[in-house]
């Protein structure tokens, strides 16, 4: 198979050793090693996809909450993403069983929930992909005022012109490289930041700082880090593509479900009691799917990353000073009103490696930057070219407008990231809102109308899902009501 991009996640090549999904047999793989080979692939690269630039950020968030409360909140989110997760890929299965189409998120999303919800699924998907970009920019602008001293604003800028170009790219194969190069500078990133941390710990005793960090934030401050946790555990969409991967007809076999089918337009089948039992041993299958090993497997990896960094960091660089935009006239630098900055690397210390770790992730940035802004350009193009005015258009008419929709959308992101300067707070704002709307709620509301629809029970708790729906709007209302008081510390 050939490395497939789904927006902005990497998808790496799986081997031919993929089983179908709707059978309960696992141990149909041609052998062990192959099968290890494959789930190794595939972890990978659910883990590189988790372990992104908003590790960045995590520290902070510990710092607002606690260490006991950012591993609490670290672990329950991360928990209700990967059952969100595992219940999208049974309806998917279940609805491949039944109607022989593969189905996308917003194509699940139309099935169970009928018109208007698609078109909020993508205005969703659009939202936060600009949100990600933006807390991207700002990230790119932070690095550049510690390498080169100047001004975020001017950074931002002086952003926009290779950003622009990189956005006229029609294809990613030539950048799918730095997808796994970027897991392996974060992790370098990683160990330098705690490395740091220790070297130059004001006390000498970094563990004694460890276990003297306070356990709880407010309830306020548990709730900001919400979101930026929700973004960090938001990989829905790349698991449905992979999932639709499996679900696809290989090469030698007669195609019955093209990936390519158009918006669903079948009548519903029932099940009728005679298929029944039938209908539960296929679930079984679904509920064994080849995917969940994997994902359990990078999920509690990075978990575990994910809360060790955040302790250790937000222990360690605690104790050191503000982070000064002007010292004299005491100005603290944007996003380190909390010592801890929502960008760890500003709190590193001046020296080599800080230099180096900010040399390798720059063009990281930009291909990432790039990698995220490709659903979002996709949805806009979309819209214009359905225009009725487009029917007669030539194309390079649509190049033209194409073009024009690709270079407004880096200016709009420049311009948002030129005036909040705060990386957390981006990534929290995007996380609380449209990554809780499509984690948290719709996976929910899907899952509940397929196992409705179809009468076909399940080892799931209908309860959780409640429970899990009801956390999501929560997060919501409570990161809207935020946006809106002039509180971003």
């Amino acid at each position: 198979m050939s490395t497939n991009n789904y927006g902005s996640i990497n998808i790496l090549p799986l081997d031919d050793t993929e089983i179908g999904l709707l059978s309960p047999k696992m141990n149909q793989m041609p052998s062990d090693d192959d099968n290890n080979d494959s789930e190794s692939s595939m972890m990978f690269s659910i883990l590189n996809t988790l372990l992104g630039v908003s590790l960045f950020a995590i520290p902070w968030g510990f710092a607002l909450s606690g260490s006991l409360g950012g591993l609490l909140t670290v672990s329950i989110v991360a928990y209700f993403c990967y059952e969100t997760i595992r219940i999208l890929l049974v309806s998917q299965g279940v609805l491949y069983y039944k109607t022989k189409r593969i189905m996308s998120y917003p194509e699940m999303v139309g099935y169970a929930m009928n018109e208007p919800w698609p078109g909020i699924v993508k205005m969703a998907t659009l939202i936060s992909c600009l949100g990600g970009c933006i807390g991207y920019l700002i990230f790119l602008s932070e690095l550049c005022w510690q390498l080169f001293g100047i001004s975020q604003t001017t950074s931002v800028i002086v952003a926009t012109i290779p950003l622009m170009a990189l956005s006229l790219l029609r294809g990613f194969r030539e950048l799918a490289i730095f997808a796994v190069i970027g897991f392996w500078i974060i992790v370098i990133a990683l160990l330098i930041i705690v490395f740091d941390g220790f070297a130059v710990d004001t006390g000498g005793d970094g563990i004694s700082h460890i276990l003297e960090t306070p356990l709880f934030g407010s309830t306020k401050s548990i709730m900001k880090f919400l979101g930026p946790a929700t973004f960090t555990f938001t990989v829905h969409y790349m698991l449905t593509a992979m999932g639709a991967e499996f679900l696809a007809p290989r090469p030698d076999t007669p195609a019955t479900t093209p990936l390519s089918s158009p918006a669903m337009s079948f009548n519903r089948p029932t099940s009728s009691s005679s298929n029944r039992r039938r209908d539960n041993d296929a679930l079984q299958g679904m509920n064994a799917h080849v995917l969940l090993s994997p994902l359990a497997s990078a999920f509690t990896i990075s978990c575990c990353i994910i809360i060790v960094f955040g302790i250790t960091s937000n222990a360690l660089f605690r104790q050191r000073d503000y982070v000064w935009d002007d010292h004299s006239d005491g100005i603290v630098h944007p996003g380190c009103e909390h010592v801890v900055c929502q960008n760890i690397l500003m709190n590193l210390s001046k020296s080599f490696y800080r230099s180096f770790l900010g040399a390798i992730l720059l063009p990281l940035i930009f291909v990432t930057y790039t990698f995220v802004m490709a659903p979002a350009r996709e949805h806009v193009e979309k819209y214009f070219m359905e225009l009725e005015m487009m029917n007669e258009a030539d194309d390079s008419f649509k190049n033209i407008i194409s073009t024009i929709v690709r270079v407004s959308l880096v200016i709009i992101t420049a311009i948002i990231a030129a005036i909040n300067p705060y990386f957390g707070s981006t990534l929290g704002a995007v996380g609380g809102i449209t990554d809780a709307f499509q984690s948290f709620v719709l996976p929910c509301l899907i899952y509940l109308s397929v196992k409705t629809e179809f009468r076909i029970s399940s080892g799931g708790c209908t309860i959780l899902y409640y429970l899990i729906t009801a956390f999501g709007c929560c997060l919501i209302t409570f990161t809207v009501v935020s946006l809106f008081n002039v509180d971003i510390q």
